[in-house]
């Protein structure tokens, strides 16, 4: 899956849910994304069937790329920009990776919740100088996702 096409402004304003999921694995994680229709119900008495006139309802997934597990099940792309845990994977990549001004020492990014405005926002500081930016989202999860991908694309 490929996003280079994608511009800042159109990924600072996607919703939490899969694309959004794609672009920070692969563009923040470093992850190869694929994306596949998979069935999650079908028709009476047609259980566990992929043929396409057994299943009733069928849903996108997204995986990493050809890894699998012990069973040989595929791993899923972790649901970054829903789950708070899967979000502070995130946040750990950026304090390994992103957050280094010009002489390598690191700098931060603040996470704030606003119950005035009921937005979260995450500062990123550019460099040790400033500017501070803010990234908003509706959860935390969602805030810190658009400022990793903010910060990705400041840095190359």
């Amino acid at each position: 899956m490929t996003h280079e096409a994608v511009t800042l402004d159109s990924i600072l304003s996607l919703p939490a849910g899969l694309e959004l999921d794609a672009i920070v694995a692969e563009r923040v994680m470093g992850l190869l994304t694929v994306k596949e229709r998979w069935p999650i119900a079908w028709h009476t008495g047609k259980a566990l069937s992929i043929d396409p006139e057994d299943v009733a309802l069928w849903r996108d997934c997204l995986f990493i790329g050809s890894q699998t597990n012990s069973e040989g099940d595929r791993h899923t792309v972790p649901h970054y920009s829903t789950s708070i845990t899967a979000a502070w994977e995130v946040v750990e990549k950026l304090k390994s990776t992103f957050t280094r001004d010009r002489s390598g020492r690191a700098i931060g990014f603040d996470l704030n919740y606003s119950s005035i405005f009921n937005v979260w926002s995450v500062n990123l500081i550019v460099d040790e100088m400033g500017p501070v930016e803010r990234i908003d989202g509706s959860t935390a999860p969602l805030a810190i996702c658009r400022a990793a991908v903010k910060a990705v694309r400041g840095n190359g």
